[in-house]
């Protein structure tokens, strides 16, 4: 997507973080405005973020927990303060009022960027996540707004609306889902997750050092959601026709995330995973049928392939949870 604020001096603003600061470059758009700001030292992350998409209240619990699990060890971007100690500054464009937040450069490349893949490197994603879990399960927010519970999520609420049009019988499987999700228990499984744990989220340097990026739609869920969006992303994949033929991948991704996730953290993962992952179908599938423009072949392929699972109350995809665990 286009830069929008192509022609503001966007220097002037990161300069609030860092006076040393001599470039910035757009790097992409999706929910938020990202760029790359250039400094002598060390180069830092700007976002840009409609008041639209967050408010003042919902990005400041946002930095708070992200800056809290820094503060304790978590290898995650840090958010940045700006000169007078303001962690949200704020920019207004063409009448409509924006949020700019910054944060430290995650070193690295991401997952697709690697294109390396090794057994170790899931090892090393999910001791990062459990690590963000076990410090979550100590976090007290410092904020007055709370960030959302898990249902609260912009696209499950636009969920109904759009399901019904596209199909009664869609729209009727996911109150029926919600309302089954309802009456899960909130035990110790459950707290701030970081809501979107997928390819592009955590960076990996040349010593496998992974950092974790964008909170953005961190949120209170069960953790084991954060493990379900990891590989829901990735068995997805370029084709999601593909899908019932990675049994295989799903039980060696799952076994050596779980090889670092516990070795942080005594939250167990439930064996019900196929539940979680219904809920990333339901996510992805009402962002597919909001985008009113011609859809992409893999969106095509994803809504068709999606449909069909809820439709007729499939799984994710069949693979041997024994397996994964290690138990066979």
């Amino acid at each position: 997507m286009s830069d929008i604020f192509r022609g503001i001096d966007l220097l002037q603003t990161a300069r609030q973080f860092s006076p040393d600061a001599v470039g910035v470059t757009f790097l992409r758009k999706c929910h938020n405005y990202i760029y790359r700001v250039a400094c002598p030292g060390e180069d830092f992350v700007l976002r840009i973020s409609s008041s639209e998409h967050r408010s003042a209240g919902q990005i400041a619990s946002e930095l708070d927990f992200q800056s809290y699990l820094h503060r304790n060890g978590a290898s995650v971007a840090a958010p940045l303060p700006a000169m007078e100690g303001k962690y949200i500054l704020p920019l207004m464009k063409d009448g409509q009022a924006f949020h700019v937040a910054a944060f430290s450069w995650a070193k690295g490349l991401d997952w697709d960027e690697r294109c390396d893949h090794v057994p170790e490197r899931y090892i090393n994603i999910g001791k990062e996540l459990g690590k963000i879990h076990r410090l979550s399960k100590e976090y007290v927010p410092t904020q007055a707004e709370k960030r959302r519970l898990w249902s609260e999520s912009q696209h499950l609420a636009k969920a109904p609306a759009l399901f019904y049009v596209r199909s009664p019988k869609l729209y009727e499987a996911f109150e029926r889902f919600m309302g089954e999700m309802r009456k899960t228990p909130m035990d110790q499984g459950f707290g701030l997750t970081h809501g979107d744990y997928l390819l592009s989220n955590y960076m990996i340097a040349e010593n496998d050092r992974v950092t974790v990026i964008d909170f953005d739609e961190c949120e209170y869920s069960w953790y084991a959601v954060d493990l379900a969006i990891c590989m829901h992303c990735y068995l997805i994949g370029a084709d999601p026709k593909k899908l019932p033929s990675r049994a295989g991948d799903a039980e060696a991704m799952l076994y050596h995330l779980l090889l670092g996730y516990t070795s942080e953290t005594g939250i167990s993962m439930p064996l019900h995973l196929q539940t979680f992952f219904r809920i990333r179908d339901f996510v992805y599938l009402s962002t597919v049928l909001e985008n009113t423009k011609r859809h992409s072949r893999w969106e095509r392929e994803f809504e068709a392939t999606c449909m069909d699972r809820v439709l007729n109350d499939k799984p994710f995809l069949e693979f041997s949870m024994e397996k994964a665990l290690g138990i066979v």
